[in-house]
Parts: C-alpha cells; structure tokens; sequence
C-alpha cells in the first residue's frame, strides 16, 4: 500500500545523489504509478531514464513507454530485473497489486494476471520494450564463470568518447541481478554474437558477464532501435549501475562518464548520422 512508506530502493539512491551534482542538467521525477498518464511521456521532449531497480510495471505503463519510444522519444535504462512482474494499481489508488501466482489472482482478464511478463498468456514479451529480460539474465554477485562487471567487445561508440578503456577490458560492476540477451559464443574466440530474434532496425551488444541461474544465463549492455525513424533505447541491465558499488564504485570514475556519455548521446539526437554515432 502506498499509505504506508516504504525507504527509496538502495538499487536507486545513489544515481540521484550523483545527478543533483550535475549541474548542466534540467530534470524532473515521476513515480511508478505516473507511468499510467501518457501525459508525462507527452511533457517529455528529451529522455527518459529508468534508474535502479523498475521491477513493478503495468500494462498501461509498457504501452505508454513503447508509443514514446515508437514515436522518436529516446530512453536510457540504467536498471536491471526491469519490468519483469505486471501489476495493477486498486480503484482508488492506493496499492499496488501483484500476486505473483496466477491461480491466486482473481482478475478475469488472462492479459491483466499479475505474473512474469515473460509469461506468454501476457502476449508482451519484455525484450521488445528494452532489448533485454530477467529471464536470459540472472544473479552477478553468486559464484559463476563471469568477472562482477562487463567484459567489453567493442568502443566505437561515442558512448566511448573520452573513457580509458579498451575491447575485452572489464568495467567492474559487481551486481545483484542482471537482464540478458539472447546471445551465441564463438568455439574459438569464447566471445558472443547477439541474436536478433526481434528484428529490430539496429542492435548493438557493447559489454556482457557470465551470471548464475540458468545454463546460459548473463548480464548484457544494449543499445537498440526497432525501427529506422523509432527512438533509441541503451540498457545497461544491471541493478547496480545507479548503487553504491557502480556509480560510486571501484570503477566510479568511468561509469560516472559513460552515464554522462549516454544522457548527452540520447538528448541530443538530431540526425541519421548521429543516430549512428551510438552504434558501430
């Protein structure tokens, strides 16, 4: 219930103590439930940033998120499990609902279940919204092949402008959940290839670990675009790219740029050719 206050996500906290720094930037805030008014992606000319932990969306939110983004509006998705449960907000507006069971949720409409959106009687998979999903993803911080932060595959990017880091270098991000891609390894080079089930105009895979829950289960580093005149979308798919042990962490310094990087790449997009910026 919302009459009951709970503390700001930890995943989150950090990002908006670094953005209130900044001091070139003019930015306003919304809650979860502001999601549901299309009038708030409407107010924003700009970009739209996720920080921290979006687990919780409705349908209603999704559909809002993907007009603005469909109809040129860019968003920059420093989370990680985004999206993953539906709910639903009480008539008079104080809970939100989430069952988490389908037997146990007494709504009729089998698209309105609170569960996974992963789950296919919801008809809207995650990955079409933000290029990555929980269900590819898994945990970063349990025992697993990976390094605790991204091992990365290319910096042709202006994402890249200005960071000392090189190809096959780890951006140390130790992190409690991960989204993931659909990706294929290489026999010789152990390296991925991202898999673009979706068809979307341009997919790009700038940086992947190796996280623990299913067989091929990893954390990935996106940038997409799902058709040639929609607006772009980067994911970095990490709960802790906005929490202490990222944005204020051991590699602070360079995330701290590459978020800097990224809010100037997606607010400024004017062009075909600065679109292509973002990508190789």
């Amino acid at each position: 219930t919302f009459l009951r206050p709970i503390r700001f996500s930890h995943h989150g906290g950090a990002f908006f103590r670094w953005l209130e720094d900044q001091k070139d930037y003019n930015f306003g805030v919304v809650c979860d439930k502001d999601l549901d008014d299309q009038g708030v992606f409407n107010a924003c000319t700009e970009l739209v940033i996720l920080p921290g932990h979006s687990e919780y969306w409705t349908r209603k939110a999704r559909l809002n998120f993907d007009e603005f983004v469909l109809k040129g509006g860019n968003a920059l998705v420093l989370s990680g499990n985004t999206m993953w449960w539906q709910v639903r907000y009480s008539v008079d507006g104080n809970k939100m609902i989430c069952y988490k069971n389908e037997a146990e949720d007494p709504e009729l409409n089998k698209t309105l279940k609170t569960v996974n959106w992963t789950n296919p009687k919801l008809d809207y998979p995650i990955v079409e919204s933000i290029g990555l999903n929980f269900d590819l993803g898994g945990y970063g911080k349990k025992e697993d092949l990976g390094w605790d932060g991204f091992k990365i595959l290319t910096t042709s990017s202006l994402i890249f402008d200005g960071i000392n880091i090189a190809p096959l270098d780890i951006l140390s991000l130790p992190s409690d959940e991960y989204d993931g891609a659909k990706l294929e390894f290489s026999a010789e080079t152990s390296l991925p290839t991202l898999i673009n089930d979706f068809g979307f105009h341009r997919y790009e895979l700038f940086g992947f670990d190796i996280a623990s829950r299913l067989p091929n289960s990893n954390g990935a580093w996106v940038a997409f675009q799902r058709t040639d005149s929609s607006g772009i979308v980067i994911n970095v798919g990490s709960t802790n790219w906005c929490h202490e042990d990222g944005i204020y962490g051991v590699d602070s310094y360079r995330i701290q740029q590459l978020t800097r990087n990224m809010i100037h790449i997606l607010k400024d997009l004017e062009s075909k050719d600065s679109v292509e910026s973002v990508f190789n």
